[in-house]
């Protein structure tokens, strides 16, 4: 299906900066034919995504079992009105990466990842050094990219 003239494709540097830049993304699962969307904080670093979560739950018993995703993060800019309903839109910024999720089971990549996490949504500073029992309480998943799209429509494009 061709593109609208007024929406383009996002370059990966583009992709990169909306994935660096979001506060929140959703991850897609499925398993059993039952698909499953739920809304996350993450950190995007290495050309990878970082979210925590429980030791055990839904989430986690979707991705043992199957650990293919998807994880968004979108950017809505405002609206475009016109006098005509048919050029009225959404400007915006929307990524989609499929990849596949694995539990981070070194210590040191947990404490990583959590760190960076840390550095993300706290404001007023990092902590410095976190307690190995800290991070053992919690469970670090890792998304590994297979293929990242984008796509925008910003207001003067």
């Amino acid at each position: 299906m061709p593109m609208r003239r007024r929406e383009r494709a996002m370059s990966l540097k583009e992709t990169e900066e909306l994935l660096t830049e979001a506060s929140a993304g959703r991850l897609g699962i499925s398993w059993r034919d039952e698909p499953y969307v739920v809304p996350l904080n993450f950190v995007y670093h290495g050309g990878k995504i970082y979210f925590h979560c429980a030791k055990e739950g839904k989430k986690l018993g979707y991705i043992d079992n199957n650990p293919r995703v998807c994880f968004e993060v979108s950017d809505f800019i405002g609206i475009k009105e016109d006098e005509k309903i048919c050029q009225f839109g959404t400007y915006y910024r929307s990524v989609l990466v499929f990849g596949e999720a694995h539990v981070v089971e070194k210590m040191v990549e947990k404490t990583d990842a959590m760190r960076r996490l840390f550095e993300k949504y706290v404001k007023g500073g990092v902590k410095s050094v976190f307690e190995e029992k800290e991070i053992e309480r919690v469970t670090v998943v890792e998304i590994t990219i297979k293929k990242v799209t984008g796509k925008q429509h910003l207001p003067g494009a």
